[in-house]
């Protein structure tokens, strides 16, 4: 799980990049992709693995949920990527097969959650979608 939050933090900092060049961002979204880049040693040198990450998994359902909020408030598709919520949704599958699998408490618990909002971004980005191209 650590391996694989690592290799997420990796491929996600030119994502966090990219963004920076489109749109300044704001004191909330800086502490959320600062809390990001702490989560992977933070987990790696912590006894208490399973709290921490239910501490930050909420944190990352709060991120997701920025998403279908901010597509909501603007009613535009903008410049969300169908692609990567469809690899962040197969993600999510995944993580919640692999929660149920094991018999996570935390993940059964947050898995879940972040799939239906990344469910939700993606039928509201293709809502909106529709419309713009109207």
């Amino acid at each position: 799980m650590i391996l694989s939050a690592g290799i997420a933090l990796i491929i996600h900092i030119p994502i966090i990049i990219g963004i920076m060049q489109f749109k300044d961002l704001n004191l909330n979204e800086k502490v959320q992709s600062a809390l990001y880049v702490l989560m992977v040693p933070a987990m790696i040198y912590t006894e208490h693995k399973e709290e921490l990450y239910t501490l930050l998994a909420f944190g990352s359902i709060y991120a997701v949920a920025t998403q279908p909020w901010e597509l909501y408030k603007t009613k535009r598709p903008g410049v969300v990527d169908i692609r990567l919520i469809i690899v962040y949704g197969l993600s999510s599958i995944f993580w919640v097969t692999y929660a149920f699998s094991v018999r996570a408490p935390a993940l059964m618990i947050t898995c879940p959650l972040i799939s239906a909002l990344i469910l939700l971004t993606g039928g509201m980005w293709a809502i909106y979608s529709r419309r713009s191209n109207q």
